[in-house]
């Protein structure tokens, strides 16, 4: 009997469910693997491909996935193995002195490129090469984004056509510090007091090999990295290949710290310097990667788009596999279809993700919700959610495809706490980056559920008749009085 610390307070005894089982609409599939040689040491890698194949395999772009830890291995990427069955080659690798990847005993002594951050964008420009792959897309997960980011900045990215940055980080000061953020962090706002003052304790005194702190970062961990439980095989094999040396060496002593080479490291200034390429930014809404990192992020990459997922943690392609493949797929055919070329250009009146106005101390926020339908003629994206809310979303249209949707007719969003009117009731709707979101309602109430602030409700906003109304109302109660205090005035100096 193992009780962990999390969302489900005890398990006993379930059986690991598999990759495969927890991914939707999985088809068929060709596998095949081989290797080739970077700097002496031998890289492993696997190609696939819809069996039989589709029509649209000589259509659609190839795709190469790259793993996070760093250390770890490709096997918790594989419910992306779902876009194969979508018409397109996917290709996943495990970094050298990873995975199933020649590890050497000893990277520091034998190996110590494996060190240098700068070396792994090469080692993903010679497997490109190896595959003889003229036009593509790359995308990077977790430490995976900071090999993808390198290559699409580097003199290799030639035939990069987009690019997708999944639980994405760009500055590791501010990954840390947006954890600990105390209205948006993983950290500050979602664990108790007692946790989070153990945590600054443990980190300040460097403990990392305490069982205090491992307990704490496993319990952690079934939180904010994988909340599918049991983890599927996938994760569990990943984790299982871990290698301890470069993964400390270059990350730190968990996902919730930093240090090694990673300490200090920060891109974000380069990002403009990705012009045109359309990129995508996803997390999950539970994930290690918060909402300052990746507004900072967007605001920096010109032709961005980002994708929250409301069920995940750091992998989203576990917790969240359907939402993230349909998401992924729904970007891939926008970017070859041309349609991803322009800069991403919020609705009328709403704020891009890096640049959420913050007014009156207000924080941002998301909202979990509904997918709403494509918009057919008016350009919405649905799928691509802006992280922000309240006081970064002021007023977009809402068609009457979207409307219809939730027994609604058209009419216009002006973000969390304002209403669609749709005759005999109110649907309330969020704004997003290039679509529409629903949160939930509570039952009978008209709140809506904050997603990171921590349990707290916000009312919705009365309609200005409404309001109107209420003040015409107390004007007249007013008046009413002081012409009842006059009249007994009047009523006493008579009877005087």
């Amino acid at each position: 009997k193992t009780c962990i610390w999390t969302y489900m307070s005890c398990h006993v005894g379930a059986a690991t469910p598999t990759c495969d089982e927890i991914t939707p609409d999985l088809c068929e599939l060709r596998q095949t693997n081989d290797s080739l040689v970077v700097k002496g040491l031998r890289l492993n890698y696997w190609r696939f491909e819809a069996s039989p194949p589709s029509g649209l395999a000589n259509e659609r772009l190839p795709i190469v996935m790259v793993h996070g830890g760093p250390g770890w291995s490709h096997d918790y990427l594989l419910p992306l193995k779902q876009q194969a069955c979508r018409g397109r080659t996917v290709y996943f690798y495990d970094q050298v002195g990873a995975g199933v990847s020649e590890r050497p005993v000893s990277a520091k002594a034998s190996a110590p490129h494996l060190f240098d951050i700068d070396y792994y964008p090469e080692e993903l420009a010679a497997l490109i090469r190896h595959l003889g792959l003229r036009r593509f897309h790359v995308l990077g997960s977790s430490w995976g984004t900071i090999v993808a980011q390198l290559f699409a900045l580097g003199p290799n990215s030639g035939g990069l056509a987009g690019l997708v940055l999944s639980g994405p980080l760009s500055d590791a000061t501010l990954y840390i510090r947006s954890q600990w953020d105390p209205t948006e962090g993983n950290l500050g706002a979602m664990l108790p007091p007692f946790v989070q003052r153990r945590l600054r304790a443990l980190d300040a005194a460097r403990d990392f090999g305490s069982a205090e702190y491992r307990a704490l970062a496993k319990a952690m961990e079934a939180r904010f990295t994988v909340r599918t439980y049991p983890p599927p095989d996938c994760y569990t094999r990943a984790s299982g290949l871990m290698n301890d040396e470069i993964y400390v060496g270059i990350q730190g002593a968990s996902e919730f710290t930093i240090g090694g080479v990673l300490a200090g490291w920060n891109i974000t200034a380069r990002l403009p310097a990705l012009g045109a390429l359309p990129t995508l930014l996803t997390a999950g809404r539970f994930d290690t990667m918060r909402p300052p990192l990746l507004r900072a992020m967007a605001a920096a990459i010109p032709n961005s788009r980002t994708l929250v997922l409301p069920h995940s943690g750091h992998c989203s392609m576990i917790d969240d596999p359907k939402l993230m493949n349909d998401g992924v797929a729904d970007f891939l055919g926008c970017v070859e279809s041309g349609a991803c070329a322009a800069a991403a250009t919020p609705p009328r009146g709403a704020h891009s993700p890096g640049s959420v106005p913050r007014q009156r101390g207000e924080e941002a926020r998301t909202a979990e919700g509904i997918d709403a339908p494509s918009d057919g003629g008016g350009g919405v994206y649905h799928r691509l959610v802006r992280v922000g809310g309240v006081d970064g979303c002021v007023e977009a249209s809402v068609s009457a495809t979207t409307a219809s949707a939730f027994g609604g007719t058209e009419g216009r969003c002006k973000g969390v706490g304002y209403t669609v009117p749709t005759g005999s009731q109110a649907i309330p709707f969020c704004c997003t980056v290039q679509g529409f979101k629903r949160p939930p309602l509570s039952s009978g109430a008209s709140v809506l559920q904050s997603a990171v602030a921590g349990g707290r409700r916000e009312p919705l906003a009365l309609p200005p008749l409404l309001a109107w109304g209420g003040l015409l109302l107390w004007v007249g109660v007013w008046l009413g009085r002081r012409y009842e205090r006059r009249r007994s005035g009047r009523a006493a100096r008579d009877i005087l």
